[in-house]
C-alpha cells in the first residue's frame, strides 16, 4: 500500500494574518516571547520592536502582579506571584543573582519600574529583569571619583519616560559630615548610557531615616520623607520628572512620629503616609487631594 505525500508544489500553506500573529504574541509571557526571537527574522524584529515591548507591557501588567523576598547578603530571590492561590506551589520561584560580584556582598534595591528592579551592589548599580534573567551593569558616575570623594548618596529614583522610551536614574547626594546646602543631583540615561548633573540646585535636605531612601513614583512623579535641616522640619519633597525641577508637600501638622519608622505609599490612586512604630500604634494618614496639605486625613489606627 502507497502512502501519498504531497509534493511542495500541491500543497495548500496558510498563513496567519500578520494582526493576529500580533495579537497572540502580545498574550504570551515574556519567557516565551524570549525563545521565540529565534523562530524567525520578522519575529526577532517583531518582539524586540518597543512599540511591541510597551504593548506588552502595558497588557501584561493589568494581571501579573509579583513580590520579590531577599536576603541581602543572600545569592537567591524568591519569587511570589502574589493573585495565585495559596496552595499553588507553581506561583513560587527561586531565582538567581549570579551575575553579581562574588560573595561576601551586600545587595540593596534602589527601585523597580515596569518589571525591572534597580540593584545596588558593591558600589555598582545593575538592572535586572527577575521575570527573563536580563541584567544591565550602568556606567559609574563620574562625580565621586572625579570631584568630591566626600559626597553620599541618600535619595535614589528609578523610572521610565515614555516620551525618550528610556529608563532613568536619578541619584540626589550631599556632603558627608556636612550641614551645609551641598546637594548635587544627577540623572543616569540607559539609553544614552550617561550620567548628567542638573546644575543651579541649591536647597537643604537631609534623609529622615538612616538608610538611603528609594522614591516613590506618583502621578510623574518621584516623592522622598526628608528633612529640611534649614527650616528644622520634615516635608516630601517632589521631583518633577519632566520639569526636572524640585517642589515640597508638608506633613500633617498632627503627626508626630519616629521618621526612622514611616514610609511613603500609594494607595489606590492616592499617595499615603504610612507610619509602622514598634511600641505604638501603627497609623495610616492620606492626602485626599493630592499636594492640598489641608486634605491630610487619619484614616486607619492599628493598636
Amino acid at each position: 500500500m502507497k502512502t501519498y505525500c504531497p509534493s511542495r508544489k500541491t500543497m495548500n500553506t496558510r498563513h496567519l494574518p500578520q494582526e493576529l500573529i500580533v495579537q497572540i504574541l502580545l498574550r504570551l509571557p515574556v519567557k516565551s516571547l524570549v525563545r521565540f526571537k529565534c523562530v524567525c527574522k520578522s519575529w526577532l524584529s517583531l518582539i524586540s520592536d518597543s512599540h511591541f515591548s510597551l504593548s506588552h507591557f502595558e497588557q501584561i501588567a493589568t494581571r501579573t502582579e509579583r513580590l520579590l523576598f531577599f536576603e541581602p547578603s543572600a545569592v537567591e530571590v524568591r519569587s511570589i506571584d502574589f493573585n495565585a492561590p495559596l496552595y499553588d506551589d507553581s506561583a513560587s520561584a527561586v531565582l538567581n543573582l549570579n551575575f553579581l560580584p562574588p560573595k561576601p556582598y551586600d545587595v540593596r534595591i534602589r527601585g523597580s519600574c515596569r518589571g525591572f528592579v534597580l540593584l545596588e551592589c558593591c558600589q555598582s548599580l545593575w538592572m535586572w529583569n527577575p521575570s527573563t534573567g536580563v541584567h544591565k551593569q550602568l556606567s559609574s558616575s563620574p562625580i565621586i571619583p572625579n570631584k568630591d570623594p566626600m559626597l553620599l548618596t541618600f535619595l535614589f529614583g528609578f523610572w521610565y519616560d515614555p516620551s525618550t522610551d528610556d529608563y532613568l536614574v536619578v541619584k540626589v547626594l550631599r556632603m558627608a559630615f556636612s550641614f551645609v546646602s551641598a546637594n548635587r543631583v544627577e540623572i543616569f540615561s540607559v539609553r544614552a548610557n550617561a550620567w548628567k548633573e542638573i546644575e543651579g540646585l541649591h536647597f537643604s535636605y537631609l534623609n529622615c531615616s538612616n538608610d538611603i531612601k528609594v522614591g516613590l513614583l506618583f502621578n510623574g512623579a518621584l516623592h522622598w520623607l526628608v528633612d529640611r535641616y534649614d527650616l528644622g522640619k520634615n516635608v516630601i519633597l517632589v521631583f518633577d520628572l519632566r520639569k526636572r525641577s524640585f517642589s515640597e508637600i508638608p506633613l500633617p501638622r498632627e503627626f508626630e512620629w519616629d521618621y526612622n519608622r514611616c514610609d511613603l505609599v500609594v494607595l489606590g490612586k492616592i499617595p499615603s503616609l504610612c507610619v509602622v512604630g514598634c511600641c505604638s500604634p501603627a497609623e495610616l494618614w492620606v492626602m485626599e487631594e493630592y499636594k492640598d496639605h489641608s486634605s491630610w486625613t487619619k484614616t486607619i489606627v492599628v493598636s
